[in-house]
């Protein structure tokens, strides 16, 4: 029912099934979709990859960030900038339980600039979401320097052929 569901409002939003949180989706699926949009915000049309990040933000993030124009300003700033059309993304676990994830992302920004961001999601509990994990917050982070000690725990996954730090 609830795949119908997203296919219905796929259609009726003209979103791929892709652009939308559904319950089969990994949380590090979800941050995936994320980032490589927002490498790709420019295709096929302007602020396409803001767009789908969107649709992945909680109801609490949207309560937040407020309506989509608001959340299209945001990502635009100087925080979040980096992240659209970057060069290259990491996802590194950071913890995951049952209903609630975090990752770190590391980026290279299409300026050669190595940035870090905290991805928090939740699993939803409530329709049209329930079973769907969606991005609470994405905070700004310091990286370590180059000559100070690297976080040694987390999980990479890889979305380029080879890391950049």
């Amino acid at each position: 029912m609830r795949l119908i569901y997203l296919l219905i409002l796929a259609v009726f939003v003209g979103c791929a099934p892709r652009e939308l949180p559904h319950p089969a989706l990994s949380p590090q699926e979800v941050v995936h979709i994320n980032f490589l949009a927002l490498q790709q915000n420019d295709s096929p049309e302007l602020d396409h990859g803001i767009e789908i990040a969107w649709n992945f933000a909680s109801p609490t993030n949207k309560e937040n960030t407020g309506p989509i124009e608001r959340f299209n300003i945001m990502v635009h700033n100087e925080n979040f900038r980096p992240l659209i059309n970057c060069r290259h993304f990491e996802i590194r676990t950071h913890f995951q339980e049952k209903s609630e994830a975090e990752f770190l992302v590391l980026i290279e920004d299409s300026e050669g600039e190595v940035h870090s961001y905290m991805v928090s999601l939740s699993l939803q509990k409530y329709p049209p979401y329930d079973d769907c994990w969606m991005i609470d917050a994405v905070i700004p982070m310091r990286l370590p320097s180059k000559d100070g000690p690297r976080v040694a725990f987390f999980t990479t996954f890889n979305y380029w052929p080879a890391p950049f730090l």
